[in-house]
């Protein structure tokens, strides 16, 4: 088994998802290279992590690659977990290969002290796919039920989302939009960690073994400065409740900078207290305006939601989003 740890390595693991996220979900493509590089150790910039780990591996089989692996987990919080991700090119698949990768990175994980698993896996509606009886056959469990939307932003209809707009920022008096790319603003930053920190408890998340996550000012500027590295570009529109000047409220949409046709609805959440004045709903048609300003050429946004978060699905919905795959959270103790 090959740690990448330099270009060449982040070509053979990016050649196999290069295949792999196309076949298995329709509509979507790998990440760019810049996704794997970033995390390289030769790379010109400070390898300096405190908050988080991620690792990329190549499985070989005579001097070929035939799978591809990667693990990431936190330093600070849920220390008993690990994110993990196997890809398998479809010609070379039921060989053992993604076998072996599971059991190699379910051993790395023992030995930097993590019990538990989780991967994401999709499936066609109404279909099962291989990845749900891989999951399966390792030992793993569904504990949360997503479904996979899609916007087809040439599908928009402006004038139709301008009025929706209106007619919402009717319910949110007392609140102002503010805007940011890449950097929350300074005056923001210490009440933006403190609603993600929340946003574990706040979102849904069925059965997943989580723990509250603890983020401060120095993790938020970690994590941007980590996107910024990968080759993405972020968009954010935050709610703020003009009396207290506390943000209250963010959603963010992502896009890779060298190919931004696919772009990613990332977290939405509106604190428990200033619910009910439809600012998820401001917030997300706020940041679509921006999305347009500062992200030329998306031609869909992807989002993820779990099945019961039946706030959010209707909200996507009226914006237009479309259910195109469904996906579950699978979970495994190791």
């Amino acid at each position: 088994m090959d740690k990448v740890v330099d270009g060449t390595g982040a070509s053979a693991w990016h050649a196999i998802a290069d295949v792999c996220v196309p076949f298995d979900h329709p509509g979507l493509l790998a990440d760019p290279p810049q996704e794997v590089h970033a995390y390289l150790p030769d790379v010109s910039r400070s390898q300096k992590k405190d908050f988080w780990r991620k690792e990329f591996w190549v499985a070989r089989a005579g001097g070929a690659a035939v799978a591809a692996g990667s693990v990431e987990f936190s330093l600070v919080d849920n220390v008993h977990l690990a994110s993990v991700e196997i890809n398998v090119p479809p010609k070379l698949r039921r060989r053992g290969y993604g076998r072996e990768m599971f059991e190699f990175l379910r051993a790395q994980c023992r030995s930097v002290g993590r019990s538990t698993l989780v991967g994401h896996v999709g499936a066609p509606l109404g279909g099962t796919s291989p990845g749900e009886s891989f999951a399966t056959a390792v030992g793993a469990r569904m504990v949360l039920g997503e479904v996979r939307s899609e916007l087809r932003t040439a599908m928009i209809d402006r004038s139709t989302l301008k009025e929706l707009e209106k007619r919402s920022l009717a319910y949110a008096a007392g609140y102002e939009v503010l805007q940011w790319v890449d950097r929350a603003p300074d005056d923001v930053v210490e009440d933006l960690a403190q609603l993600r920190g929340s946003f574990l408890t706040e979102a849904p998340m069925g059965d997943l073994s989580l723990e509250p996550e603890r983020w401060d000012v120095a993790r938020i500027r970690e994590w941007e400065q980590e996107t910024v590295d990968r080759g993405r570009v972020r968009v954010a529109t935050g709610a703020r409740h003009a009396p207290s000047r506390r943000l209250v409220g963010y959603t963010e949409i992502t896009a890779p900078r060298s190919r931004p046709q696919t772009a990613y609805q990332w977290d939405t959440l509106v604190a428990p207290d200033h619910r009910g004045h439809r600012l998820g709903l401001v917030m997300k048609i706020a940041n679509f305006w921006q999305l347009d300003r500062e992200i030329p050429g998306v031609e869909t946004v992807q989002t993820w939601n779990a099945q019961e978060n039946s706030h959010m699905v209707a909200i996507n919905s009226a914006l237009g989003f479309r259910a195109v795959e469904r996906f579950g959270e699978w979970q495994i103790e190791i």
